[in-house]
């Protein structure tokens, strides 16, 4: 069996506030199956890291990972949650 990755995708939350997530969802190419995926958490600045966490990564389909990062205390003006997303799928 070869596997393959495929992301991440890119998602940044539309607000900087409290509580704003972030969701994206990364899909296995047709004729592939999901084995696992997986996400992180960051800013669209790279900065105030510390204000954005990982809310959810898990399987909703079976060739589909989705993930939601949440904006735990508020960003500066140009600062967004930022979240990415990625599968491993068998070819």
């Amino acid at each position: 069996m070869t596997s393959a990755v495929t992301g991440p995708v890119q998602a940044d939350a539309a607000a900087r506030t409290l509580g704003t997530p972030a969701t994206a969802t990364a899909t296995c190419p047709p004729g592939t199956v999901l084995l696992g995926g997986g996400a992180s958490a960051t800013t669209s600045l790279g900065t105030q890291l510390d204000r954005v966490a990982l809310a959810e990564s898990a399987p909703v389909a079976p060739n589909l990972w989705r993930a939601t990062a949440m904006t735990l205390h508020q960003l500066s003006a140009a600062n967004r949650a930022r979240i990415l997303v990625w599968v491993v799928c068998t070819v």
